[in-house]
């Protein structure tokens, strides 16, 4: 058996114990026997809506010192300076994004994604327009999605710098963008 789901039922038992001990206690009769599905189901169901309503943003933009290994699994770099040798690796989450319908009961989430990177003086130094486009395929509208990338600075003379990442929605007209302001020193 599923361990979640094991525990599930003993956290569920666990309640349905302690709901009989305390309306024996009160002299009360029980309602009808709760499922938590139902209540877990409605909360989605609400979730949803909410996140529907929306727009398009990101949480936990942010440069990372290696390869995420999931969905708010990643460790923070500690410093936003770099050495020119080293490559910006950032990690988001996009929220508020839609979801395609697909043939089989398929939904696809994803983006098409642009770069700038603008000097100190706010003249752009580089520009990639759809340089990636994540997309993710499943049975579930996901809410718990995120994109890394790797940009080179090599080319960049030390400075002071701003990359900017925007996102168009693949299922819907909605957008958005962050910048993450970063340093290139010897």
């Amino acid at each position: 058996m599923n361990n979640s789901l094991s525990l599930l039922h003993k956290t569920d038992l666990m309640r349905y114990v302690l709901l009989l001990y305390i309306a024996a206690l009160a002299g009360i009769g029980l309602p009808a026997k709760a499922d938590p599905l139902d209540d877990w189901k409605k909360a989605e169901a609400q979730a949803e809506e909410a996140w529907h309503k929306l727009p398009m943003s990101t949480r936990n933009a942010t440069f990372i010192s290696e390869a995420p290994k999931g969905y708010g699994v990643y460790k923070v770099r500690e410093t936003n300076v770099f050495k020119p040798k080293d490559q910006l690796r950032i990690y988001f989450e996009p929220i508020g994004y839609d979801w395609k319908p697909l043939a089989d009961g398929l939904v696809s989430m994803g983006v098409n994604s642009d770069f700038t990177v603008r000097n100190e003086k706010g003249a752009i130094v580089g520009h990639q327009p759809d340089f990636a486009r994540p997309v993710i395929q499943n049975r579930h509208r996901a809410r718990e999605f995120y994109i890394d990338f790797t940009l080179t600075i090599s080319a960049l003379p030390v400075g002071s710098y701003t990359v900017t990442y925007t996102m168009r929605d693949i299922a819907s007209d909605k957008s958005t963008s962050f910048d993450l302001p970063f340093e290139i020193e010897n």
